[in-house]
């Protein structure tokens, strides 16, 4: 699952006492429902049930269930681009054109 690393440039997660869980570990508890449910039909109660955190607690972060659901396509996403950029070092546009094709291949095999 591409959810497991890390990427540097990803968000920063929560800091805080009200903020105990970060988004992170939210949205990898998320994940898998996002995957059974599909985005249009996942809400936040049945994420806060999911990642056990109150519903208020997906509210500070997020302010409706579609930003939630942008935050985790954005990170999966962010995954694929920068392991896309992950060879050789060549020329600029070959490298680029390397990584547009690899972010493709990914996307298709990504759940």
């Amino acid at each position: 699952m591409l959810s497991q690393h890390r990427n540097a440039a990803g968000p920063e997660p929560s800091t805080g006492a009200h903020n105990a869980i970060d988004d992170e570990r939210i949205l990898d508890a998320a994940y898998p429902l996002f995957l059974a449910v599909g985005p249009r039909r996942i809400t936040m109660a049945d994420v806060a049930r999911h990642t056990e955190v109150s519903r208020a607690t997906l509210y500070r972060r997020w302010p409706n269930v579609r930003s939630l659901v942008a935050a985790l396509v954005t990170r999966e996403w962010s995954v694929l681009a920068a392991s896309a950029f992950d060879g050789p070092g060549q020329p600029g546009r070959a490298r680029l054109v390397d990584a547009v094709v690899r972010i493709a291949s990914a996307s298709r095999e990504h759940p």
